[in-house]
C-alpha cells in the first residue's frame, strides 16, 4: 500500500511491517493523486505525481545479504599509520589481512565500516581479539576497536556488522606483536649456547667416563627409532586399509537400498510373466477351434499384450541388470577411468538406494525427498564408481542428520532431504540438503579432516567426507558445506563438465 511519502509492506498475518522511503528510491509528498494496479502476473504497478513504481514482490527481498565490511584506518598512539611506513602496512588497510608490530607499538586503534544496500547506516557493529579476551564487544556507535599494551603473541581480530534481520558478515585480522630482542629466538639461542660452553667447560673432565655410557644410549636411540620407523609404517598401512574399510562399508550401507530396488523388477517381471503364460494358454485354446470359429481380432490382440509384456519384462530385466552390475562396480577397487555418465540418473539411483537402505534399518523412518533435476546438462565425462561413493556419503548423512533430529521432541517437524542439479557455465552443482540439526560453526571447518566426526563413537569413521572431498578434487572440482545450526545443511559439489 501507498501513503503520503512512502509504500508499506504488511505480512499476511499483519504484524510486521516494512517501510519503503526516500533511501530506497521512493519520492516523497507524490502519492496524493496515486492509484495502484496488479497485473494478472503478480506484478504491482504504484503510481504518483510522476509515474509508476512497478515490481514483483517476490522480487523484494527482507535483509538476506549481509553486509560488507572494510577495515578503514590504524592509528598507533593516536596517529595514522600510512602505507609502507615503517613496514607495517605494505598494502593498503582495506587490502590488509595481517599486520606485524613491535613490542613497543602495543597500543593501537583500528577503525572499520560496512557496506550494505539495503538498510545503509543500520547495522551493528561488534568486535572480539581471538587469544586475549575472546569476548565480543559493541562498538556501534564509533566503530572503533581500542587495544592497550597487549602482551607478545599473535591474536586474531574478528569484527562483525549484523544487519536489522540479523544477518551477519565477519572480517578477521591477524596481529601480531613481537618480543624484544632479548625475547627473539636467536637471542635465546645465543644464551643458550653460552650456558652450553659454560656447563661444557664445567664437565669436560668427565668426558671421557661418560663415552661408554654416550654409546650405550646411541644404540638405544638406534633403536628405539627403528622401531618408530616400523610403527609409522605400519600406522601407514592402517591407514589404507581404514580407507578401503570405509569404500566396503559404503557397499555395505547400499545392501539394504538394492534388495528393494531389485525386488521391484523382478516382482514386475514374474507378473508380466504370469500374465503372458495365461495369454498363452488363452491364445493356444482359440487356435484349436474349427476355423469358422476363430476369433482371429482376438488372437491377435492376444499376441499385441503378449508382444508389450514381453517388452515390459525386457525393459524390468534391464533395470535389474543395471542395478547388480552398479553395486558390483561400486565394490571394485578405483581404476580411475572416467567415461560419460548421465549425473542426473546416478545422483537420483544413490538417493533411493540409500533412502531405502535407512527404511530397512528402521521402517518407522519416513522422510519427504524433493528432487529437481536440469535436464540440459545430459552425460559428463566422470568416474561413476567414484562418484557414486560421493553421492552415498552426502545422502547417508543427510537422511542421519534428519532422523537424529526427528527423535526430538520437535512439533511440525517433517524430515525433508532436497537434491538439486544446475549446469552453471562449465561445471555442474549438485546441492544436498537437509533440514537436520544442522552442523556447530566450531566444526564446519574441521568435516573434511580424515578421521573426523561429529556421530557418536561406533557410527562413524570420519572418512566418508574426506574420501568425497578428494574425489571431488580429483575430478578438478570441489565441495563446500553451508550450514546453519539447528536448521539446515547443505552440501555443493561442483563438477567440471569437461573433466
Amino acid at each position: 500500500i501507498s501513503a503520503v511519502n512512502n509504500i508499506f509492506k504488511i505480512d499476511k498475518d499483519r504484524k510486521e511491517v516494512r517501510v519503503f522511503g526516500a533511501e530506497n528510491g521512493v519520492h516523497e509528498n507524490t502519492f496524493a493523486n496515486a492509484d495502484n494496479y496488479k497485473t494478472k502476473d503478480g506484478e504491482f504497478l504504484i503510481g504518483d505525481q510522476l509515474g509508476y513504481y512497478h515490481f514483483f514482490p517476490r522480487d523484494i527481498e527482507e535483509f538476506e545479504y549481509p553486509p560488507i565490511i572494510n577495515i578503514t584506518g590504524f592509528q598507533i598512539g593516536g596517529k595514522e599509520v600510512m602505507r609502507n611506513e615503517a613496514n607495517i602496512l605494505v598494502n593498503r588497510m582495506e587490502k590488509t589481512d595481517r599486520i606485524t608490530l613491535a613490542h613497543d607499538q602495543n597500543s593501537f586503534t583500528i577503525s572499520f565500516s560496512s557496506i550494505h544496500f539495503q538498510t545503509p547506516g543500520e547495522e551493528r557493529y561488534l568486535y572480539m581479539l581471538e587469544n586475549y579476551d575472546n569476548v565480543w564487544h559493541d562498538a556501534s556507535a564509533a566503530q572503533k576497536a581500542y587495544f592497550f599494551s597487549l602482551p607478545v603473541g599473535h591474536y586474531i581480530l574478528r569484527i562483525r556488522a549484523v544487519n536489522p534481520n540479523g544477518v551477519w558478515a565477519e572480517k578477521a585480522l591477524s596481529i601480531i606483536i613481537s618480543p624484544p630482542w632479548w625475547e627473539t629466538w636467536w637471542a635465546i639461542s645465543l644464551f643458550a649456547l653460552l650456558l652450553i660452553v659454560i656447563t661444557w667447560s664445567l664437565i669436560n673432565y668427565r668426558s671421557r667416563m661418560l663415552i661408554r655410557e654416550n654409546k650405550m644410549l646411541e644404540e638405544k636411540v638406534k633403536h628405539r627409532t627403528n622401531q618408530l620407523q616400523k610403527s609409522l609404517e605400519e600406522l601407514k598401512s592402517t591407514q589404507s586399509q581404514l580407507v578401503q574399510s570405509e569404500k566396503m562399508a559404503s557397499l555395505g550401507e547400499l545392501t539394504a537400498g538394492i534388495a528393494h530396488e531389485i525386488q521391484n523388477p523382478l516382482n514386475f517381471m514374474n507378473n508380466f510373466s504370469e500374465v503372458n503364460k495365461e495369454l498363452l494358454e488363452e491364445l493356444q485354446a482359440e487356435r484349436v477351434k474349427p476355423e469358422a470359429e476363430r476369433d482371429t481380432s482376438l488372437e491377435n490382440d492376444i499376441i499385441n499384450n503378449i508382444i508389450s509384456n514381453e517388452e515390459k519384462i525386457n525393459h524390468h530385466g534391464k533395470r535389474a541388470d543395471a542395478i547388480v552390475k552398479g553395486m558390483l562396480q561400486h565394490s571394485r577397487s578405483n581404476t580411475g577411468t572416467t567415461e560419460p555418465t548421465d549425473i542426473n540418473a546416478l545422483a537420483d539411483e544413490y538417493l533411493r538406494l540409500s533412502y531405502h537402505g535407512l527404511r530397512a534399518k528402521d521402517k518407522n523412518f519416513n522422510a519427504r525427498i524433493n528432487t529437481d533435476f536440469d535436464k540440459s546438462i545430459g552425460k559428463i565425462n566422470i568416474n561413476p564408481q567414484d562418484i557414486a561413493r560421493v553421492f552415498l556419503n552426502l545422502y547417508n548423512n543427510a537422511f542421519y542428520a534428519v532422523s537424529e533430529k526427528n527423535k526430538l521432541p520437535v512439533d511440525s517437524y517433517e524430515p525433508t532431504l532436497s537434491v538439486t542439479t544446475r549446469k552453471i557455465n562449465d561445471k555442474v552443482e549438485i546441492r544436498v540438503r537437509d533440514n537436520g540439526n544442522g552442523i556447530p560453526q566450531k566444526v564446519v571447518d574441521k568435516i573434511f579432516q580424515p578421521f573426523f566426526t561429529t556421530k557418536p563413537t561406533g557410527q562413524g569413521t570420519g572418512l566418508g567426507l574426506s574420501l568425497s572431498y578428494d574425489i571431488a578434487k580429483a575430478h578438478g572440482g570441489e565441495i563446500k558445506v553451508e550450514s546453519k545450526e539447528g536448521e539446515f545443511t547443505e552440501f555443493v559439489v561442483h563438477l567440471p563438465i569437461g573433466s
